[in-house]
Formats: structure tokens, C-alpha cells, sequence
């Protein structure tokens, strides 16, 4: 046998050890377990390829594309089972799987799987893999340090919105629209730097195979970009102002390097704070201020693309944000409530969970709303809590987590028959 398959077979059957491992683990929700299974499903069905393959009947391109395949797999796969290692992590709270996993059947799919965990980088984010992504595997991983936080729950739309994303094919919807928009632009506006920049073309070559590679990156910033402010929608659409104020809780005051893939953090909030006003949503005129502009390190022409991507993600925002009440307006049209917002006051200012069928977006936002105000709502009653803000904010995290624990076995009971 070849080194080459040798050392293949050895690697798959590492990382069937490793799930096996973790089979033997307790989880505290059934989609990790779920999750395990399906990618010892598909290392189960490399395995048996690669111990199918023989070095004196097989091709050598046979063998070499299938050991590169296995290879590919595990660098694919093991960040996946990291996932499924931290989600018995205690760190996290364990409150917030259940209502974000009923958005995630509701708005990517029925059968969906959500695996929710904390995570050693401080920006949440998702894993997406185009085999997950199909079959409905939704993985979120949520700073270690803020795990246990509720109120950071809304950040976690904007990682939903990247697995919408990914779903629906926008990238197939929109890239026919930004690749427009960056060619008018070149054209209309800005021709003769593009010139500049670049080999001398005439006007009808730059949408050719000629022109396009010089501004294709700016065309790969630009999807990058929409595909965040899409998601950006995705969470403001779900959670309100709450997605607002959790945005500017992790995120500010920004600052530092620009990368390209992302909108400037400040052009990020003006855009949410315009599609907030245009809903009705109440939120400070000066949200955006809390942001400070990156300072982008592209000279020359990675100057020049840049500003050209930039122009292009603008020219889509209002079909971004279109897009994104189109794929959310089935979810809980409605929902919101002043008055459930008020009983939420009401029960946290007695110092008790909020009961009785509230829906999801009014107990985060009033949450949220008691939090803002520097969490005054204790200042007759406990009088020896209001002195203390560090533990005001811990109470109100946990008035927050048990709200959420009695509205999901609300839930539950409504759906039994």
C-alpha cells in the first residue's frame, strides 16, 4: 500500500475515534447530537472508499483525488466537531437554544439543526459549509466571555441571516445586480481612473473578459459586504431595536483596520438606523456616533476597487433590506406589543420572570429598554440593588434567562395535543 492511502486511511479513522469520543459525551440539546451523526456519516462513507481503493487496481489519479478529498474533509469537518465539543459547555447560556432554534425552523428550514456554543473569538459567527448548509445545519459560536450574557441573544439574527444567505442562493440574486452597478459606475463616473489603474481599455471592454478580471475583486468586496448588511437586516428585522443596542454593546466603538469583506462600521449603522426609522423604531439619532470610521490600509488601485465596492453595496441596500422582510414576513408578523413590553416592566420591577405568552421580540427589547435606562427600576423597592450596577446587570440577565425558560415550556405546552 502507498504511503499516500496509508496515511488517508489513518486520518479518516482519527477522526472517527474523535467522534466516538464525543458520542460518549452528554448534550444538553438532541441537534448536537444530531449534527455528530452526520459527519460520521460522511467520514463513514470516506472510509469505506478509501479502504475500497487498492494501489494495484486503481488508477493513480483515482487514488490521489480521493486521499485529497478525505484531506479536504477533515480540514472541513473538524472545526464542526469543535462545535459539537464546546456545546456541553456549561459557559454558554443554555436558555438562549430553544427560541433561537425556533427562528431557525421557521426562517431557513423545518428540519433544521441549530448548534449554539461559545467561542474563543470575540465577534460571534457562523461556520457554513455547503453540506451543512443543505441539509439545514445551523452552527453559531457566541464570545466565551459574553456566553452566559442574554441580552447578546439578538447578535445572534445576523449569524441566522448569513445560513438565510447561503439557503436562498442570494448570491445568485445579487450578483447580477452589484456587477451592474460597478460597471455603471467605472463607466459613468469614473472611467478615466480606471485607467489609471489599469491597462488602457476602450469603454466596451470593460464587462469583457478583458476588463472584468482588473475589477473583479472589487466585485468579491462588494458580495462580501451585501451579504453582511443583508444579515445586518436579518437581525433587526427579527429582534427590533433590541439587535440595535446588542450591536452597539459588543461592537463599539469600533475603530482600528477596515476590511474590505465589511461595511465601515459607521455605514453600517446609518444603514440600520435608517431602515429602523423607516419601521417606526424608536432609537437615538446619534447611535451611529457611537462608532469610529476603520482606517483602510488599500493604496493605489486596492484603493480604487475598494471605493468601487463600496458604491456598488450602496446602490443595493434598499433590495438588501427588501429581501430581508421577504424571507422574515412569515415569521410572527405582528409581534410586536407595547403592552407585553410593559408586563415585562412590570414583573422585573417586582423582581420575578414575566409569564403568560409573551412573545420573544417584546421580552428582549424591554429587556433591553430596563437596561439602557442604567437599570433604575429597582431604586424604591431595592434600594441595596440599585447602589450596586454589577449586580443590577446580573439580576437582570437572569430575570431575563428564566423569562426565557417559562415562555418555551409555554410553548410547549400550547403544542401538545
Amino acid at each position: 500500500m502507498s504511503q499516500l492511502l496509508r496515511h488517508a486511511r489513518q486520518r479518516v479513522d482519527k477522526v472517527l475515534k474523535l467522534i466516538q469520543v464525543l458520542k460518549s459525551h452528554e448534550f444538553p440539546h438532541e441537534d448536537s447530537r444530531k449534527t455528530l451523526a452526520f459527519v460520521e456519516g460522511q467520514f463513514g462513507e470516506l472510509q469505506d472508499t478509501l479502504q475500497h481503493l487498492n494501489d494495484s487496481l486503481n488508477d493513480p489519479h483515482t487514488i490521489r483525488a480521493n486521499c485529497r478529498s478525505a484531506l479536504e474533509a477533515v480540514f472541513a469537518y473538524l472545526p464542526v466537531l469543535g462545535f459539537v465539543a464546546r456545546s456541553t459547555d456549561v459557559v454558554g447560556a443554555l436558555e438562549l437554544h430553544r427560541p433561537l432554534h425556533r427562528i431557525v425552523t421557521a426562517v431557513v428550514g423545518p428540519d433544521a439543526h441549530l448548534l449554539l456554543t461559545s467561542d474563543w473569538q470575540y465577534s460571534p459567527y457562523t461556520y457554513v459549509h455547503y453540506q451543512l448548509i443543505e441539509k439545514g445545519f445551523v452552527l453559531v459560536g457566541l464570545p466565551a466571555s459574553e456566553a452566559g450574557n442574554g441580552l447578546i441573544m439578538p447578535l445572534a439574527g445576523h449569524e441566522i441571516g448569513h445560513n438565510m444567505w447561503y439557503a436562498n442562493n442570494l448570491d445568485q440574486h445579487f450578483a447580477p445586480l452589484v456587477s451592474d452597478s460597478l460597471v455603471a459606475e467605472i463607466l459613468n463616473n469614473r472611467f478615466n481612473e480606471f485607467q489609471e489603474h489599469f491597462d488602457p481599455l476602450e469603454k466596451s471592454q470593460v464587462n469583457d473578459l478583458a476588463g472584468r478580471p482588473y475589477w473583479e475583486p472589487a466585485f468579491a468586496w462588494a458580495m462580501a459586504q451585501c451579504q453582511e448588511m443583508f444579515c445586518d437586516f436579518v437581525g433587526l428585522v427579527l429582534f427590533r431595536e433590541a439587535y440595535l443596542y446588542a450591536f452597539q454593546y459588543l461592537l463599539s466603538p469600533g475603530g482600528g483596520a477596515r476590511d474590505a469583506s465589511y461595511p465601515s462600521m459607521p455605514s453600517r449603522a446609518r444603514h440600520l438606523i435608517a431602515a429602523a426609522k423607516e419601521r417606526g423604531f424608536q432609537i437615538a439619532e446619534k447611535y451611529p456616533d457611537s462608532f469610529d470610521e476603520e482606517q483602510s490600509e488599500a493604496k493605489g488601485k486596492d484603493e480604487f476597487l475598494l471605493a468601487l465596492a463600496d458604491k456598488a453595496r450602496e446602490s443595493v441596500i434598499p433590495k438588501l433590506l427588501a429581501k430581508a422582510d421577504e424571507k422574515l414576513a412569515s415569521y410572527e408578523p405582528g409581534a410586536h406589543s407595547e403592552e407585553e413590553k410593559k408586563r415585562v416592566k412590570a414583573a422585573f420591577t417586582r423582581a420575578t420572570p414575566v409569564a403568560g405568552g409573551v412573545r420573544l421580540v417584546n421580552l428582549v427589547n424591554a429587556t433591553w429598554e430596563i437596561e439602557i435606562s442604567e437599570i433604575q427600576i429597582w431604586n424604591n423597592d431595592y434600594p441595596a440593588l440599585a447602589e450596586r450596577p454589577e449586580e443590577r446587570s446580573r439580576v437582570l440577565n437572569e430575570l431575563f434567562l428564566k423569562s426565557l425558560e417559562v415562555l418555551e415550556i409555554e410553548k410547549l405546552q400550547e403544542e401538545q395535543p
